[in-house]
């Protein structure tokens, strides 16, 4: 295979924006707690059904939700969630600015959503993470990591924390960390939901978390389940790498080289990451230890 040269700096941006992506559709997808009073809970159940899945696009159309979100101004507005999910909103759309904005207004307001408000926030800080130009963003994004890692414990039944705070740590190569917490959210989640669409992300995580620390049977477990949940995730770089190292792993080389050669001509930036020269040398490796020793 061919490699293309690209700067460092666009590799390390574009993981991280589709981590920010990930992170924030599990936000945005997850259905919330128990509402305060009649007004509050009408306004979150039109939540569900506004942000639901809109089909096998890996990224949902914000725009298009924020839309729609914004048709229940009148009747949703001063629930604190509607603000709270429309600051989420402006953060995914890269308008920090805007989610503070929002954030303001709310000012030190109680409320049974003091949950959604502390996630809105995190994420903006992450939009202005990744909005900015510094080449090394770890360690703010380790910061956030460890502002969720607070988030988590003050309210452990808050199921999407654990996929946020697990994606980050996939994402920043904590892979025991990554599933511990990934699982953590699980089993926090109603057996009967835990195959949920809106759980795609958290399988996506566990598939490379599980992929990079040499569980490879499991990573592909949860592939299957990430695939059947998001058809769209085929277009995800990472987790194509992760599916291809863990194929070879198992000895399926044909899998292997179908995921790398699938990615490469959905998204042929892909080429210029070293991850993707890292798996192609893992497959090839195993597919052929003899001339690897020899090499």
């Amino acid at each position: 295979m061919c490699f293309g040269i690209d700067s460092q700096r666009h590799v390390r941006t574009t993981r991280w924006a589709w981590v920010a992506a990930l992170i924030l559709l599990n936000v945005l997808e997850m259905a919330s707690v128990k509402a305060q009073g009649d007004r509050a809970e009408w306004c979150e159940r039109q939540w569900e059904i506004v942000s639901a899945d809109s089909g096998e696009a890996l990224q949902s159309p914000y725009k298009d939700i924020l839309a729609r979100w914004q048709k229940y101004r009148g009747k949703c507005e001063g629930t604190i969630a509607y603000e709270a999910r429309l600051a989420l909103l402006y953060a995914q759309m890269n308008e920090p600015s805007r989610a503070r904005e929002i954030l303001k207004t709310l000012g030190g307001t109680k409320s049974h959503y003091d949950h959604l408000v502390e996630v809105a926030a995190l994420q903006t800080e992450l939009s202005e993470i990744m909005l900015e130009g510094e080449t090394d963003k770890r360690p703010r994004i380790k910061a956030v990591e460890a502002k969720y890692m607070v988030l988590v414990r003050k309210y452990p039944n808050f199921v999407p924390a654990y996929s946020m705070l697990g994606g980050m740590q996939t994402a920043l190569d904590e892979h025991q960390e990554a599933i511990r917490t990934l699982i953590a959210g699980l089993n926090h989640t109603d057996k009967d939901k835990r195959r949920s669409p809106n759980l795609w992300g958290v399988y996506r995580n566990l598939t490379v978390s599980f992929a990079e620390t040499g569980d490879y049977r499991r990573a592909l477990g949860a592939a299957d389940v990430a695939f059947e949940l998001k058809k769209g995730i085929s277009s995800d770089p990472y987790f194509a790498f992760a599916v291809a190292k863990a194929s070879a792993g198992t000895g399926d080389f044909k899998t292997a080289h179908d995921a790398l050669n699938v990615i490469a001509a959905k998204v042929p930036r892909v080429r210029s990451d070293p991850k993707f020269k890292e798996t192609v040398d893992f497959v090839v490796a195993k597919e052929h230890p003899s001339k690897q020793k020899q090499q």
